[in-house]
């Protein structure tokens, strides 16, 4: 079984020019320079690997930066990563064993689809780059078969997002009001339209949230995945979610205010993998050294489990609030 570890950061490309990989004794530095300055939320990801790589390109971005290295290690031997001026010092609990090692370092860029002008105000970086250091007795890897993923990033504002099955949807709210123009944040608000949905088990939503960037990860095996998530908060969103259904739409929040405009845009679509009618929208944060969140991503898969109603994720602190983090 793989050994993972992820470490959260934020700051600027510089620190890839200051990396210091050590292993037992042996001080390695990384070559990984960026060609132009840029700051970015780090998620620095470390593997120990016995067949095959955990996580996919497709899952981590677009792949910017690989280095690879030739290792012998002659003792059991603890893994740290630090740069010059400390502000980055992990210390990897797991040890790697005697034998010759290939080290692979890739670095990956993931951006958002989409940005509006709320997010061009807020002081922190939204992108992530992902820095993925594994350690191997194979020169070659299999692929990983065993875990099922989709990955989604978007920016979202106050108003968070939905997954829905649209044309479901339009049956409903076309059965209640006709072929009105509606301002869907009202009518969810102040009607029991949402409850329909729900009823009807075709939608999955979050409201009330700081307006960021935020992946989303649908999956068949949280477990495996949850390493390069962080830490789950205390609350999560539950759905009853048909299993009918192959692919939900994701709309941002923001769109309801105009119904029939939903009606004519091509949404993005993701997979919800698992058994179950039972759907868990959970928010998972990775930190830094100090507690701060850097990224928070959200996880979507089913279970088995029984439900007896919706419980949306609503008015939750993603960014700031690190109590809310199990």
């Amino acid at each position: 079984m793989n050994k993972i570890e992820t470490f959260g950061y934020r700051g600027s490309t510089s620190i890839l020019s200051e990396l210091i990989l050590t292993v037992g004794k042996k001080n390695i530095p990384l070559v990984t320079k960026s060609e132009k300055e840029k700051a970015y939320n780090f998620r620095f990801l470390f593997e120990i690997v016995e067949d095959s790589l955990t996580f996919t390109d497709d899952l981590l971005g677009k792949p910017v930066y690989e280095q690879k290295l030739d290792i012998e290690n002659n003792d059991k031997s603890n893994i740290s990563l630090s740069s010059k001026d400390r502000f980055i010092d992990f210390k990897l609990e797991n040890i790697i064993n005697t034998g010759n090692y290939t080290v692979n370092i890739s670095i990956y860029e993931e951006i958002p689809e989409h940005s509006y002008g709320v997010l061009e105000t807020i002081p922190i970086p939204k992108n992530i780059l992902t820095v993925y250091i594994s350690f191997s007795k194979k020169d070659k890897l299999n692929s990983n078969i065993q875990l099922l993923a989709q990955k989604y990033f978007d920016g979202y504002s106050h108003l968070g997002f939905l997954i829905v099955d649209i044309p479901k949807m339009k049956t409903i709210i076309e059965a209640e009001y006709g072929n009105k123009q509606l301002d869907l944040v009202y009518e969810f608000s102040n009607t029991e339209i949402i409850d329909q949905l729900f009823k009807a088990e075709i939608i999955a939503l979050t409201w009330g949230i700081n307006p960021f960037t935020f992946p989303m990860y649908s999956t068949n095996n949280i477990k495996t995945l949850q390493p390069l998530l962080g830490k789950k908060f205390k609350d999560e969103g539950l759905f009853n979610i048909t299993e009918d259904i192959e692919s939900f739409s994701i709309i941002p929040g923001f769109d309801l205010k105009d119904w029939h405009s939903i009606l004519k845009k091509d949404y993005p679509k993701i997979k919800i993998y698992g058994k179950g009618k039972k759907v868990h929208l959970s928010p998972y944060a990775l930190t830094d050294s100090d507690g701060t969140i850097t990224t928070t991503s959200f996880a979507i898969y089913r279970s088995e489990k029984k439900l007896t109603e919706a419980r949306p994720l609503l008015n939750i602190d993603l960014l700031y609030d690190k109590s809310m983090i199990d």
